[in-house]
Parts: structure tokens; sequence; C-alpha cells
């Protein structure tokens, strides 16, 4: 259970949440003293922000790939500990200056005295500070060392030829540890492993000679394969000639079929044919010895002649067909040798000559070489010490930034800064977005993002240039959402300033503000027409193409018969009662209108209200829920989806949505012109407009009365 905080804090409201106010050190003393559940973050991943990565696994000290709260705190107190002066801790500096360093401590002074070194390795030695840079390249040349304290050699720790092969050969059978300089190479574990497996093999390769057939000798090994390659078909072939012998019906039925050459007539046949293959090694009859040198399956030919001139021949004489006593008994002879093979089973190292293995498994060379593995693990005190100068450098830098991006989002609230889960602009529809991350699968992040409340657009984006492809989720906080949709392109420019061409692929729909929601009911009602329009042009257009189809058949037969058209029938009539009833409807009509506009201009000096009312009642429920969604907009599902274990809702508000989110707006001062001096603005839209509005004030007035020379339908 943590401690109660000691001294008074201060907080900050931000995002629907109070959150803790981190501004100088006495507050980053002050972390272990709070709550957890005050904090506004309580894991990260270490990838996909914009904080340097290096930084961020030195704060994941158990390598799982997500700094979490702990950590941090271990971090931010390692870091207050090496540090005597920590004035310049807040501000995030490139360099450290060698005096802020506690040489009091035995361990910070060891730190000390090492920065030191590195500056004089730079040809820096008067230089009073250390930058992450200058630690970062003393790492690199150490790691790129042959000795450099990670217990790995590669063949450049050595001059010995013969060492340098043996290296060669143990990386060569695979699964070879990668030394700091990112070669491959070996360690203690590879090394035991290899001469243990080679010691092995050369006692049992010792005993090959009492398995080795006296007529094959050293050629018993090329032998056993070429008699394994067809030891199967030929069992298989004297397995049927004995049926043949015990039924003979079954000779017949154990003959390939007819259907089955007939089926390979349409094909190319070629010697590794699977279906050729699977038939017979030769045709089968009662007793019938096996021919080596003719009668054969064409596929197995190849390796009948192999074991005709590597087994047949040694073993039996110069032979034209094989028995089954024969057979037998060149089964019996591998018998010894295969039963030696099958005392250990096959390992990596079969693959290297065993005349090699067996000078090897003699040798002293695995002393050797543990030496040098001995000597480069002696160097890790120099490596660990340069990897603290390393980490105190760049936690000196980022470790007030991460924490102002993780116990709170002060940088993204407070500072308007770029925030470490930013990772770039996105520039589409004459807007510019701020709040765009990394994705791996859209599909699943959407699934959890969309309950955000924002619209997001999810984009492919790919780099001409080189090749490179990532994805990203743009938020749109601010601006209309009818311009987006799945194929629109944009360019996205990541956080190191790289363009990538962006195309949207994926968009969850939620509104950006409240103004747009007033246009979405007449939106939607002109989509709704016009997709009723298309529909019946589409049908009207679908029944005059089948018509004119008709009338062309008609005429066809008509001239085949050779006999005139038959007169069209007579048009029918339309019926008095649906003359009377479509007069009842268009009445009905009429005065439903008709009552709908005498109250309306029955409001008299109030109509303008009358004109808001109805625009209300119209865009009034859509501009509600946007604005009760708008109000719940938060930020705690789409970090949550890249991997952040959110304390807080963190809302967005609409000031915050129009920062993210940048629209387009003309230079103070700018003049618009025409495109063309010749072009002239068609005023045609507005005329119109204004001639339906007269002639439904015209219509209103009549209906009403208004108009004593045209007497109104509804009796007034």
């Amino acid at each position: 259970m943590t401690a109660p905080i000691k001294r008074k804090t201060r907080f900050f409201r931000a995002g629907g949440s109070d959150q803790f106010d981190i501004q100088t050190v006495d507050d980053l003393r002050q972390l272990p003293h709070l709550d957890f559940k005050l904090w506004t973050a309580l894991a990260c991943p270490i990838s996909g922000l914009n904080i340097d990565k290096r930084s961020l696994s030195l704060c994941d000290s158990d390598g799982d790939g997500r700094v979490r709260a702990p950590e941090l705190l271990e971090a931010v107190a390692w870091t207050l500990d090496n540090l005597r002066d920590t004035s310049t801790l807040m501000d995030g500096s490139e360099t450290l200056s060698l005096d802020a360093i506690d040489t009091e401590r035995e361990a910070s002074r060891d730190i000390a005295d090492t920065a030191a070194d590195i500056l004089t390795s730079l040809d820096k030695a008067d230089a009073a500070e250390i930058s992450v840079d200058d630690a970062s390249e003393a790492l690199r040349a150490f790691y790129a060392r042959p000795f450099n304290g990670d217990g790995i050699i590669t063949r450049d720790a050595t001059d010995d030829e013969a060492l340098q092969q043996t290296i060669d050969d143990i990386v060569g059978l695979g699964d070879a540890p990668e030394d700091r300089s990112e070669q491959p190479g070996i360690n203690a574990d590879t090394l035991g492993a290899f001469f243990e497996a080679a010691r092995d093999f050369s006692d049992w390769w010792q005993t090959r000679q009492d398995a080795e057939h006296p007529k094959l000798k050293a050629d018993t090994q090329a032998a056993f394969d070429a008699y394994a390659a067809v030891r199967g078909r030929i069992d298989d072939y004297f397995i049927r000639c004995r049926l043949a012998a015990f039924d003979p019906n079954a000779a017949e039925a154990l003959h390939v079929e007819k259907e089955s050459y007939a089926a390979l007539m349409g094909t190319e046949l070629t010697d590794s044919d699977e279906a050729l293959r699977r038939m017979p090694l030769s045709k089968t009859e009662a007793g019938k010895p096996l021919p080596l040198n003719g009668g054969i399956n064409p596929t197995w030919a190849a390796p009948m002649r192999a074991f005709a001139d590597a087994v047949a021949t040694p073993l039996l004489g110069e032979k034209t067909e094989l028995t089954e006593a024969n057979w037998d008994d060149i089964k019996a002879a591998f018998a010894p040798f295969e039963a030696w093979r099958n005392q250990r089973e096959a390992a990596p190292i079969d693959s290297l000559d065993p005349a090699r293995i067996a000078d090897l498994a003699k040798s002293d060379e695995e002393k050797k070489l543990a030496d040098l593995i001995e000597k480069d693990e002696a160097e890790a005190p120099k490596a660990e010490r340069i990897e603290l100068v390393e980490k105190l450098v760049r936690f000196h830098r980022d470790i007030a930034r991460l924490v102002n991006n993780y116990v709170a989002l002060r940088e993204f609230y407070v500072d308007a800064k770029t925030a470490a889960f930013q990772n770039g602009r996105l520039f589409m529809d004459r807007r510019e977005c701020l709040l765009c991350l990394p994705v791996e699968d859209d599909g699943r992040h959407a699934a959890q993002a969309h309950r955000a409340g924002l619209l997001l657009a999810y984009c492919d984006c790919t780099r001409q240039s080189d090749g490179a492809q990532m994805s990203i989720v743009a938020a749109f906080t601010d601006g209309d959402a009818e311009g987006l949709s799945v194929g629109r392109n944009g360019v996205f420019i990541d956080i190191d300033g790289k363009d990538w061409d962006a195309t949207i692929t994926r968009v969850v729909e939620n509104p950006t503000s409240v103004k747009q929601a007033f246009w979405t009911p007449y939106r939607k009602l002109i989509r709704f027409v016009e997709d009723q329009v298309a529909k019946r042009a589409s049908e009207s257009s679908a029944k005059a193409d089948e018509r004119l189809l008709s009338g062309v058949e008609s005429a066809e037969a008509a001239t085949q018969a050779d006999a005139p058209a038959p007169a069209p029938a007579p048009a029918k009539k339309l019926d008095i009662g649906v003359v009377a009833a479509l007069g009842v409807a268009v009445g009905g009509i009429t005065a439903a209108f008709g009552v709908l506009a005498q109250a309306f201009f029955g409001l008299g000096i109030w109509m303008p209200l009358g004109i808001l009312g109805l625009l209300l009642a119209i865009s009034g429920p859509s501009m509600l829920i946007a604005w009760l969604k708008i109000r719940r907009r938060h930020l705690a599902p789409l970090l949550d989806a890249n991997g952040w274990a959110l304390n807080a809702q963190c809302l967005v508000s609409t000031r915050q949505g129009t920062r993210l989110t940048r629209s387009a707006h003309l230079p103070r001062g700018a003049k618009v012109v025409l495109a063309s001096a010749t072009e002239k603005k068609s005023n045609a839209g507005k005329l119109i407009l204004l001639l339906v509005l007269l002639l439904g004030l015209a219509a209103a007035l009549w209906l009403l009365g208004y108009l004593p020379h045209f007497p109104s339908p509804l009796g007034r």
C-alpha cells in the first residue's frame, strides 16, 4: 500500500480527470507516494511512440516490450540517485554535465569516470558535458570489438585459421547466438554441446567397421542408401508374387487397370510422375523373379540400376534378375549395418565429414575456444559501465517527458505539444490531423477503438522511394465527415518528417461537430431522393429496353409468318372510381397543406420563430445526439487498442478537437479572384431559388384567400 503524500501537491483538471502536475524534480520525488489510482496510465508499449525506443527499452527491465508503473518508478529513482545536480532534468537536454553526476556514491563515481574515458576516446578530453550521441557512439564502438563482454565470440576473435574454421562449422549447424556486433557466433553452451556431440559421433563411428559387410567395406554406406531407396518397392513386388501364387485369380487383379492407363493418355508423362510411381515395380506373376535389366516401371528404372550396380552385383555377382531368396540374402547382409545406424539418432553434426569430426574430438580446440569466450566475458564490466553512462544520459533527457506522458498527459492537454502517442500528421480533405497512431491490424484495432466516439480513418501508407509500408489510424475531430470514404487518398508525414502515400481502408463514423449534425437530416433526405430517382430511372430504362426488344421480336415473328401484324388493342379507359379516388386524395393533400400554410402565415410577426422552430424540429434531434456523443469522446479505447493501460477516460473536448484537426483557412487579407478573366460568375442558381420561393409564397397566399381575383379552392 502506498504511503500518503507528505507535502502539498498540485493537480490539474483536464480530460475530465484530475492529473498530477509534474513540473519540478520535487514532483518526481513524490511519485512513489502517489496512489496508482491517480496515475493516468499504468502501462504503455515501447514501440509506436515518438519517445526514443532505446530509452524505453532501458526502462523495460523485464524485457516484455512494455513499460509498467513499477518499472517507471525504478527508472526515476535510479536517475535521481545518480545525479547531484538535477536542475536540468526537467529540460530534456541532449547533454549531461559531468559535474551533475553524484561522485560521492561509488556506483555514480564509476559512471562519471567512464563518461570521462568515453570523451577522451572521442578526442573530447576537455569537454565538460557528454551527449546522448557520444554515449551511443562509444557503446557501438565497444560492441563492434571482437571481445565486447557478451560471452559470444565470432571468427574475428582469433587469427588462428583452424579455430576460425571450427567457429564456422559450429555456426553453420544453425541456432547460433548473435554477438553484440550483430554477427553470428558461439558461446559456452553451443561450444560445449558441439564438442560433446563430436565425441559421441566419433565413438559411434569407430564401431562402424564391425557393421560393414566384408564384400562392401567402405562402400557399405553408399550401398545401403541405394538399397534403402528401393526396399519398399521390392518388398511390394514379391508380396504381390506370393499373392498370385496363393490365388491365380489375384494375378489379374494385381495388375494395373486399363482405365488407369487411359487417364494418363492426355498428360505429359515424366520420370517423377506420382501416378506412375504408385504402380507396381514390374508385372507380377506367381514365382516370377524381379528383372534387373528390363521390364521395370520407368519411374523406378534409375534407382533399380543404382541398386543393381551398388548392391546386387557386389553381393550376388552378375545377375539379370533377382529371386525372392536373393532378396532375403541382401536384407540379411545389411541387417548389422542398419542396426549400427539405429544406435543413435541423426544430429546436425552428421553433416560434417566424419574424419573432420574425429579430429575435432581428439583436438584441444575446445579449450582454446573456451579461453577466448572467457576472455570475452572478462570485458563485461567495461560494457556494463558504458551502458550505465548511456542509460543515465538518456534518462536525463527522456525520463521527465516519459513521466509527463504516462503519470499525466501534460504534453497532450496543457503544453499543447506533440504527445508521445502522436506519430505524425495526415493531410486529407483540406484538413491536417494531428492525432495519428500506428496500427498493426485495423480490424482488431477498430473493434476496440470505436468506443472512443471519434471519427477514425484507417489508412494504408506506402513510400515509393524504398517500398516501405505501414498502417495508421487518424482521428478527425473537427470539420465535415462527408469527404471521407474508403479509397480516398492523402499524404501522411511521420514524426521523422518522411512523407507517405496514404489511402483510407476503413472509416469508423462518428459526429465531428454540432454544425455538421445540423445538416445531416437534409443530406440524408437529398441522398434518399437521389437514390429513388436513380432507382426509378433505372427501372424505367430497363422497361424501355424490354419493350424495345419485345417490339423487335414481334416484328421478326410477323415477317417470318408473312402476315400483317395484329392491330393494337384499344387503350383501356380509366375507371371512373379511380378518378374519384384520385380526386379525394388530391383534395386531402391540398387541404392538409392549406391548414399548415394557414397556421404558418397566421404567426404574423412571429413567422421567423416558426421557421426556427421548424428547423429545430428537423435538425434538433440530430444535433442533440451529436452534442451528447461529442461530449463523451475520449482517448482510452484508442490508446488501449495500441497496447496502453489507460487509467482514465481522457476526454477530447470541442476545443481540443479543433486543435487536433486543423481545417484550411485563407490567409488574412487574401483576395479571391476568378480562375479566368473571361469567366463570369453565374447567378442562375440564385435566380431559380428566388423564383421557387416567390411561387411558394404566391401559392400560400392564394390558398389562404389573400388574392381576391383568384378564388381559393379552400373557400376562403
